[in-house]
């Protein structure tokens, strides 16, 4: 989603704009005090058998942006097989399970709503809705707008 071409693992990303290493906790919370307010408001809500996803009007006019769909275990333990932490369980927290587009938005207030069931193909205990703008040349660029459900229906 950033084009990087470097990846730290744990890493943690910062509204699409600055990363840190995920086990620096100082950088991350710095991170977060110095990155702003997300311009685009967006709110999602789980119904029997569907998602929808509310987004506000945009403060850029003109702006375009994808719309993800991030679905998410909240807590994971992992086995690890090899390295200096081979056989040692580790949990891992918020570990991403598929990541898919919802639909393009335009700037302007709109309403998505996707079937409940493409969520719970993935097992995923979360999901979170980003809306990540576009740099100058077209790029994935900064996050401007984000929310999330803790808890997918059904789990």
């Amino acid at each position: 989603m950033r084009g990087n071409r470097t990846v730290h693992t744990p890493q943690a990303v910062i509204n699409g704009r600055r990363h840190a290493i995920g086990s620096d906790e100082r950088a991350i919370s710095i991170a977060v005090k110095t990155s702003g307010d997300l311009p685009v408001d967006v709110n999602a809500h789980m119904t029997n058998d569907s998602l929808t996803v509310d987004v506000g009007d945009g403060r850029t006019p003109g702006m375009m942006a994808t719309i993800w769909l991030v679905l998410f275990d909240r807590a994971r333990q992992i086995t690890i097989r090899r390295g200096e932490n081979r056989g040692r369980k580790i949990t891992y927290h918020n570990v991403v399970r598929r990541m898919q587009t919802i639909d393009m938005w335009k700037g302007k207030a709109a309403s998505y709503e996707m079937p409940k069931g493409e969520l719970m193909k993935s097992g995923a205990r979360g999901c979170a809705i980003l809306i990540q703008g576009r740099d100058a040349n077209g790029h994935p660029g900064p996050i401007v707008g984000a929310t999330y459900l803790g808890q997918t229906a059904g789990n």
